[in-house]
């Protein structure tokens, strides 16, 4: 598979935003310890935090540009957009849009 191609660009920026949210509610403070157990200093949740958004915003372009290239129901959009709210999800939607994906391409030929 290209990563030149709209799906490729989808699937870096899956795994992207997968880790990056994994680290956003790793160290995402619960009172005053992080849910990793130790005490993290507010600039790191002030610097994952925004460049998690920023990242955000790509995917959900790349997502844009899978549903236009290869015309994907709306709630398999939905569930791609909502795949980046949660950690761990990403990753799973990620799979099945390409093997989604590529049972399509295979069908059309």
């Amino acid at each position: 598979m290209s990563y030149s191609t709209a799906l490729g660009r989808y699937r870096i920026m899956a795994n992207v935003v997968g880790v990056m949210l994994i680290f956003v509610f790793l160290f995402a403070h619960v009172g005053h310890a992080s849910i990793v157990g130790f005490r993290t200093s507010e600039n790191v949740e002030t610097v994952i935090g925004p460049i998690h958004g920023a990242l955000y915003v790509v995917y959900c372009f790349t997502v844009l540009q899978v549903w236009r290239q290869y015309r994907l129901r709306l709630w398999t959009v939905a569930a791609m957009v909502s795949a980046g709210w949660v950690p761990f999800v990403a990753f799973i939607a990620e799979r099945w849009v390409t093997r989604h994906v590529a049972v399509d391409a295979l069908a059309i030929d």
